[in-house]
């Protein structure tokens, strides 16, 4: 990547043809003023009485001038005012006329006078230009940011440029406030609204179970307060970058162009030679993506689509730069098709029939009357556009499936329904109606108010951080409170969209910027009502709402805020304001610097731990994280080390000498002691008491005094935070049975089958405890009852051949177990235990034919590789192999793909 020489390309300089943008008149008064502002970059006088005299001419020609008190004011309508205020000096604008030359800047032909793009601004200083390259470089980099290893997530690479990247910029710009002592904000309706919702994000968080979780997580949740906060500071710099200079909307376009074209390019690549080709660590399938995600690619080539059809239909383009612009958005609408998203088809649907309706409404035509005229004023390149995405979106599997098929890119993703996203929000507003659960607890509200019906999904083990759009996700995070002000913001960005469409400019390039940006918002705003995007999508959803603001502004559409304390006597008091505001954004800025390092640790832990399984590197990485950021996974971490090391010593062990011992017993201890810090740190996470239970099962295992008790009080804590989730009255049942309680372990694992009747390892373990308890005859009694009154469930018929099988019945078991996959072809613990069945039956070619079977969806499973090995060679599946028997084990011998 280029980013620097992109930079120079796009936004290096901060205005076009800075240099000779305006005309030479030595008798111009307003000249000798341009030039002496680029000569001293903003600098103040020091004549107090000077900047006086200068404040009452400025009031005289019906300019602002600084009281003695904050004056909060609205922009002048007129954009050429950016050029004319000054805190040390004014011009009469009534007295000069501005004439500017006309440029060309990417094949765009451009007035630089009062318009935009292209208003040829005063020279900013070097802390507005840093601010504003910081800012620009988070844009170009952040969709296609990544840190080469698979044990960090993709948007975690992106989380750490999103907060280093805006927050040095808000610094900047609050540093530039300081100078310049006046803040400019968005319109009253916008600025209070996020306000609110800043407050209402920070007082949630406060009453929320677990305040740091809600505010920071682990620093990259798209949910928590800390992200959110960001994210509408990258909007309100996107504001003030693109209102000091408004050339720069070409820039952040054209950065964007070119980003897309090479991940464009990039994906072609691999698609041709392969998902092994250019994996950069991290993309292991034909539909891993630098955005974060397959259809993420569809939402961004949706918004260079948007913003490139605006540009052909209002900007007069050179031939090359047309056709140029024809090639990308051909790219970008081959890539949805080939995507082929469904929710982005409907929300691209949507925008484009906005966006025909405003060009319909603008277009005049005098001559013609009736259907004539109707006809005459539709804009037909956004027609077809209209129809091909409408039909792509209703016929979308139809068209694109065989590309699909040919290409390799299936990709299913699993998402939570909106019917149970409602359910959530509803229990969670239920039971938290004013500021809800809080932020970056809805996974917490899933598990407690999911519908148990849930349970019998394939989705039924994953625990979801977000419901089916991050907009309802905060609705639950925030209460009626925060629903009420995300409708707020989501209304006053919508009337300002439509008055600002009802009568949009003549000007081509004014109203090119405020199409591109005002459709671009409206096509990712209903993105995050229908869908959580990416790290990247989101921020450019906020960057795009900046722009379209600032874009509103100088065009005299709405009117943007501005406070200036110059002249004020409460000047020290808004310096100090603002400085504290600056030591906050610091603070923050040094908050997700560590969490990044911790992260970085945190992964090397896991790598030692899984890759080269050291123990001793994967304990001190885990240690330098916790140092870093004190958080309970770290600690959930360090407590299942240490158990793998007592595990490991335990195994390895061949005497029961005392330094032995010693060395189990303060491992567990130590394993222990991080589990119950974990708690103490949030005990409302049910992984903290997992952790604690693992460890003490261990103990309980080689018979540690009150391990067992501990272990069966840390999972019954972990039930009451998690209580629907099967998995874990089946660990509790298994911690039972280990100590001989049966009877107490079989209510157990019936209650885990209860809450998930088709739970194939409950089931397992369930068939394993019959046989031991001796009474497998009432066992298979009621399995055949309960077949006979479920015909059509696989899963009671697996548990009736398991049974059968244990009784060493492998005739009946082998019909069992066929029924089972006759029910469900898929299902691989079936197959594998009716081809040892065949195999005890003598019925090699049976057996061989299901184990082949097998072999086609377990490519990496060994002992299936051996089993086939050996009945081929006419032997028994486990001869001369030293292994215990399959129904004996505490795992299921093979992975099922869903359940």
């Amino acid at each position: 990547m280029n980013n620097e020489n992109n930079n120079r390309q796009f936004g290096g300089n901060n205005n076009f043809n800075s240099n000779n943008n305006h005309r030479e008149d030595k008798g111009d008064s307003f000249s000798k003023f341009l030039q002496n502002q680029n000569r001293n970059d903003f600098t103040y006088q020091k004549n107090d009485d000077r900047n006086r005299e200068q404040n009452k001419q400025a009031n005289d020609s019906g300019h602002y001038s600084g009281n003695q008190q904050i004056n909060v004011i609205d922009r002048d309508d007129d954009f050429r005012s950016d050029l004319n205020r000054s805190d040390n000096n004014h011009v009469d604008t009534k007295k000069h006329d501005i004439e500017l030359k006309k440029s060309e800047v990417n094949g765009i032909k451009k007035v630089e006078n009062n318009g935009m793009p292209g208003t040829n601004q005063r020279k900013h200083g070097i802390l507005e230009g840093w601010a504003y390259k910081i800012f620009f470089l988070t844009v170009a980099i952040m969709p296609i940011a990544f840190i080469p290893s698979k044990f960090i997530a993709i948007d975690v690479a992106k989380s750490i440029v999103l907060s280093v990247g805006v927050l040095l910029s808000a610094i900047c710009y609050g540093f530039l406030a300081i100078r310049e002592r006046k803040i400019a904000l968005p319109p009253k309706s916008i600025t209070w609204s996020g306000a609110l919702l800043i407050v209402s994000l920070f007082i949630s968080s406060a009453l929320s179970v677990h305040f740091g979780k809600s505010i920071f997580g682990q620093g990259f949740e798209i949910g928590t307060a800390a992200m959110i906060l960001i994210m509408l500071t990258a909007a309100l710099i996107a504001h003030e970058a693109v209102r000091r200079n408004n050339a720069r909307v070409l820039s952040i376009y054209g950065v964007l162009y070119m980003v897309f074209i090479v991940v464009f390019l990039f994906q072609v690549l691999r698609l041709v030679f392969g998902p092994t080709f250019m994996t950069l660590a991290i993309l292991n399938s034909p539909v891993s993506t630098l955005l974060g995600g397959w259809n993420n690619l569809a939402i961004f080539a949706g918004i260079i689509l948007t913003v490139l059809l605006t540009a052909v239909m209002t900007l007069q383009l050179s031939g090359k730069i047309k056709w140029f612009y024809y090639i990308v958005a051909l790219a970008a609408f081959l890539t949805m098709y080939l995507v082929n998203h469904q929710i982005t088809w409907m929300a691209l649907l949507l925008t484009m029939i906005i966006f025909g309706a405003v060009l319909w409404h603008s277009k005049q035509v005098a001559s013609k009357t009736g259907l004539g005229r109707c006809i005459a004023k539709t804009s037909w390149p956004v027609t077809i556009i209209t129809i091909a995405v409408a039909v792509l979106w209703y016929f979308g599997i139809t068209l694109s499936g065989p590309v699909i098929s040919a290409t390799n890119t299936q990709y299913a993703e699993v998402s939570l329904p909106w019917q149970v996203t409602i359910d959530i929000v509803g229990g969670a507003i239920k039971n938290y109606p004013i500021f809800g659960i809080g932020p970056n607890h809805f996974a917490q509200a899933f598990m407690v108010y999911k519908p148990v019906i849930f349970n019998q999904t394939a989705a039924w083990g994953i625990e979801f951080p977000n419901g089916f759009g991050l907009i309802p996700t905060l609705f639950a995070a925030q209460g009626t409170v925060g629903i009420v002000l995300w409708i707020l913001f989501t209304v006053f960005m919508a009337i300002m969209i439509a008055r600002v469409f009802r009568d949009l400019p003549a000007e081509r390039e004014k109203k090119f910027v405020l199409l591109s940006s005002g459709l671009s918002f409206v096509f990712l705003w209903l993105m995050l009502i229908l869908y959580v995007p990416s790290h990247a999508i989101v921020f450019l959803t906020f960057v795009m709402a900046g722009i379209f603001v600032a874009g509103a502004s100088s065009n005299g559409k709405e009117k943007d805020v501005e406070i200036d304390w110059s002249g004020s006597k409460a000047k020290a008091v808004m310096t100090v304001v603002v400085s504290i505001i600056i030591l906050i954004v610091v603070y923050l800025l040094l908050i997700f610097v560590r969490k990044a390092i911790a992260v970085s640790y945190f992964s090397s832990g896991i790598k030692a731990l899984t890759v080269s399984q050291n123990l001793d590197i994967a304990n001190a990485k885990f240690k330098s994280a916790l140092s870093m950021d004190y958080s309970d996974i770290y600690l959930q971490a360090l407590a299942e080390n240490d158990r793998m090391m007592a595990a490991q010593v335990i195994s390895t062990a061949t005497s029961s000498s005392q330094e032995v011992s010693d060395k189990i017993s303060s491992l567990l201890n130590s394993g222990i002691s991080a589990a119950r810090e974990a708690i103490k740190y949030d005990p409302t996470n049910y992984y903290n008491y997992v952790a604690e239970g693992r460890v003490s099962a261990l103990g309980a295992g080689i018979k540690v005094s009150n391990a067992y008790d501990n272990a069966v009080r840390a999972y019954a804590n972990a039930i009451t935070s998690n209580p629907l989730n099967p998995s874990l009255y089946l660990a509790l049942a298994q911690v039972q049975a280990a100590e001989g309680k049966y009877d107490d372990s079989l209510a157990s694992v019936g209650r885990a089958i209860q809450l998930k009747d088709n739970y194939l390892d409950a089931v397992f373990f369930l068939s394993q405890l019959q046989a031991t308890r001796g009474n497998l005859q009432d066992a298979v009694i009621a399995a055949q009852v309960a077949t006979q009154i479920n015909p059509s469930d696989p899963t009671l018929f697996f548990q009736l051949g398991l049974l059968l099988y244990n009784a060493k019945d492998y005739k009946d078991s082998a019909i069992a177990l066929e029924k089972a996959v006759s029910l469900q072809p898929q299902y691989a613990n079936a197959k594998y235990f009716l081809g040892l069945s065949y195999a005890r039956l003598n019925k090699s070619a049976e057996a061989i034919a299901q184990f082949e079977d097998l072999e086609k969806s377990n490519p990496d499973n060994q002992e299936i590789s051996m089993i086939l090995s050996n009945l081929r060679a006419g032997k028994m599946p486990f001869n001369d192999v030293k292994a215990s028997a399959p129904e004996k084990r505490s795992e299921l011998p093979v992975k099922e793909k869903r359940q």
